[in-house]
Order: structure tokens, then sequence, then C-alpha cells
């Protein structure tokens, strides 16, 4: 196989070379295994759990050895993603690099540049004899693309450093400051349907942009599964006895709903809900005009079903009326949204109704508050609640000598100013404050763009450049 990146640059060597390995989340083993191998020829002291993760060990260079050590993590699992009709397979074959216009691409899938860039990165200077730097703790992680559970399962007495560089990073100008904690909470109703003679209407509400429940929460897109609670709503104040027979939407539970069907059942005819449910959808469609403007909504008589009875179709509806919903508060200091909730995914199995709902805060307070806001609802309208995935945030830090080295090691080598943003997306370096308080974190990387995606592409030029910076930043620590 002919290479298609400079093999005379470790950084490209190894980024290529990860990538002949399968290494999608829960199919990292074999690459966890090649990084040991790798560990055991350079003979540096390593650590390998039972889930994948690996810890590689390295002495610090002349002048630097007593200096504080420094963890390095990347996580080796990516996003499997392929364009329709590509043949490809995940579990077994390597990706195919090629490049483009100055950029990295590979043929008709994702690149794992996420995070593959700062697995090479590691690599490379746990490879390279010339480079300076403190004692090193490079951390290899796990599935954190499926929740962080890697990061979940490290223990604090495996790291003597009290300071992270995270090279999960992905903007090649900028370093994360923060990341949210995440309670995913499930809401289910259980309940006995019944039979209905009344007439049958489907409500299909589309359109919407969605997004992801993070990245896109604070851009005030419509959510078609809490936009289907308010048309229900309105309708049920419109006719005492209105009878809901089924709910769907949404299909992913971190990303924001573009479409939802409902299922009811009136003794009204279709013109007189169709005029009551086109004049909520102009009011909605006003309110969405300069952030989701394609809403739409559509009516059509069809077979009849069982019914929730009009008790059980009170608590369903109040519920999805009531329960909070997207955007909920800013911060005053950082450009960040610091709270939010997201109703993603509404499903039937046979007659029980099942809500997922992802909770975001920039401190853990926000997600408890959020998630005993949503509990106490579900409690006071017979729904049944359970916290099943709980991620701790990671809180921002005013003061972090490691981001003033990282941000004068980036103006040294580019001669610009490192900018700094808050992520509102869930990230590793929570579960490193939860072990270590007093850890100090900055992010690092090389231009990713479209990434989880199969167009994902990484910039050479700032592969290249992102490099220097971090071994400039090793230097000076």
């Amino acid at each position: 196989m002919s290479n298609v990146l400079n093999q005379e640059l470790l950084y490209e060597k190894y980024f290529e070379e990860i990538c002949q390995y399968p290494h999608g989340s829960y199919n990292e083993q074999v690459l966890s295994d090649h990084i040991v191998e790798f560990a055991k020829e350079k003979g540096l002291e390593y650590k390998q759990d039972d889930l994948g993760n690996v810890i590689i060990y390295k002495n610090g260079t002349k002048g630097l050895v007593n200096h504080p050590a420094l963890i390095i993590q990347a996580h080796i699992d990516m996003i499997c993603e392929k364009r329709s009709g590509v043949e490809h397979d995940f579990e077994k074959d390597p990706l195919k690099l090629y490049l483009e216009d100055g950029w990295i691409r590979a043929n008709g899938t994702t690149l794992g540049g996420d995070d593959g860039a700062g697995v090479a990165y590691m690599m490379a200077v746990l490879a390279d004899e010339s480079l300076k730097h403190p004692p090193l703790e490079c951390l290899f992680t796990v599935q954190e693309e499926v929740g962080c559970a890697g990061a979940a399962q490290l223990e604090a007495s495996s790291f003597r450093a009290d300071r992270l560089l995270s090279l999960d990073e992905m903007s090649g100008n900028a370093t994360t400051v923060s990341g949210a904690g995440m309670n995913r909470i499930i809401l289910t109703y259980d309940a006995k349907k019944e039979s209905s003679n009344k007439q049958f209407y489907k409500v299909t509400i589309g359109g919407l942009l969605g997004g992801h429940s993070g990245d896109d929460i604070h851009k005030e897109r419509g959510n078609a599964n809490k936009l289907a609670g308010r048309l229900l709503f309105g309708l049920m104040k419109e006719e005492s006895d209105l009878r809901l027979a089924a709910i769907e939407g949404g299909s992913v539970d971190n990303a924001i709903s573009r479409t939802c069907t409902t299922v009811f059942a009136s003794q009204r005819d279709i013109e007189q809900i169709r005029e009551s449910i086109d004049g909520m959808t102009k009011e909605m469609q006003a309110e969405l005009k300069y952030s989701d403007g394609g809403l739409w909504t559509e009516i059509k008589p069809c077979g009849s079903q069982k019914v929730f009875s009009l008790h059980d179709t009170e608590n369903i509806v109040k519920l999805l009326f009531v329960c909070p919903d997207g955007f909920q508060h800013r911060s005053m200091h950082l450009e960040l949204t610091t709270a939010s909730s997201n109703i993603g995914v509404l499903k039937m199995e046979n007659e029980k109704l099942i809500v997922s709902i992802y909770i975001r805060g920039a401190s853990q307070s926000f997600v408890n508050n959020t998630a005993n806001e949503i509990k106490t609802l579900a409690e006071i309208l017979n729904w049944k609640s359970e916290i099943c995935v709980s991620l701790p945030s990671w809180e921002y830090r005013e003061d972090s000598p490691l981001r003033k080295k990282l941000q004068a090691a980036y103006e040294q080598v580019t001669g610009r100013e490192m900018k700094e943003h808050a992520e509102h997306g869930c990230l590793e370096a929570g579960h490193f404050v939860v072990m270590k308080p007093e850890m100090d974190i900055a992010t690092l990387g090389p231009l990713v763009r479209d990434y989880h995606t199969f167009d994902e592409c990484m910039n050479r030029d700032s592969f290249k450049e992102i490099y220097e910076v971090f071994t400039i930043l090793l230097e000076n620590l």
C-alpha cells in the first residue's frame, strides 16, 4: 500500500497508521492493543484496562525531569458514517485517505480526525527522542463518542499530574474553557387503553431544522415534540373529551426533534380541527420566523385505534406542554449557554409512552435543578422518572496557568491570539475534575470540519501548525 501522508512527519505517519485499524465506538480493542505494542517497542511503561483505555508514561527530558507531570489525553474511538452507496465495513476495513486542496479526507466515510489527530500527536511525542518535555502521562481513552464510558472508568491513582491537556479540540485556533454536565432522564407513562367510536385524526409536524442539543440549542429552533404538546394542549382547551391514541417524535436522544406525529380521537369534524391547528401553527411560525422558518403541520383522517382515558390523556399532554425544553439560561461572563433541556425522543411501546430528555448545564447545580423540576412534574402527573445517564461538568476556571502557557505558545508559533470558547456539549474533562477537583485543564487541536459526517476533513496546514504549538508548549512546561 502506498502512503498518502508524509512518513517523515511523525504525526502524519501515526495518523495514517491508526487509520489502518478499525476503531469505531465499542470496536477499539484492536487499536488499543496496537498502542500497547507501540509502547512496548519504545520501552515505555504502560497500563491497559479491561475496557481498552491505555496510559503510557514517559519520563521528563533533561532539565525538565523534576517538573510537574502533564496528562495528555485523546480518545481513540470515532464516529462511523458513510455516504450512501459506499461499500465500507467499519468493523474491519481500513480508512482510505486522500488529499484534496490541502485537506485530509477519507473516501466516502468519516475521517476520524475527531480524535485521531490527538492520538497521532501523542504517539509522535512519545516516539520523538529529540523533544523537550516534562514527565508525560499519555492517556488514550475509549467510548468517548457514546457517553465517555472510558473516562468514567479511570482511577485517580493512575495519575500523578494535576494538569491536563486534552487534544479533543477541532477548532485549530481556540481552546475550550468549560464543558457541560448532563443527565439523561427517561420518563414512562404506562396505562391501559380503551376503544373509542369518535373520529380519528393524524397530525404531523415537520419542516424544522433540528440540530445537536448541545451545539445548536441556543439557536432557538423549534422542537417538534414540544410543539406537538402545545398543539394537543390547545385542542384540549377547545374540546374537553379529546383522547390521545399515539405520539411519536425524534429519533436520537441528543438531537432536537425535527418531526413528530400524533394520533387522537375527537368529536369534532376535520374542518374544525384544521381551523384550530392552522391558527396555532401560524402563531408558532411567527415565533420561529427568524430561527426556524420552515415549520408546517398536516392533518389527515385515519383509522381507529385504542386511546388513553381522558385522565391519562390530560396527564400526558400536560407534561409535554409544561416540561422544560430548549435554551434555559446563558452566562453573563462567557458566550455560553449555561442550562438547557431537550425532549429528544417520544415513542410508544404497546400501551407505554416513553420520553427521553437530555439536560445540560455548565455547572452541576443547573443540571440537578432542571432534573428535579422535571422529576417533580412527572410525579405530579403520575409519570415514572429515572436518570439513566449522568456526566459531570467541567466548570470555568478563570485563572488557569496551563491555559496561559498554551496561549503564549500559540501566539509564538502563529503570531495570532488564541481564542477561548465554552462548550455546551459534554466532555471527558468533567471526569478528571471529579477525580481531582484541582485539575487545571486546557484543550488543543487542529482544524477539523464536518466531523461526525462523511464529509469530515482535516486541514493539513493546521495539523502541522498545531503540532508545532504542542511541542513548544511542552518545552515551556
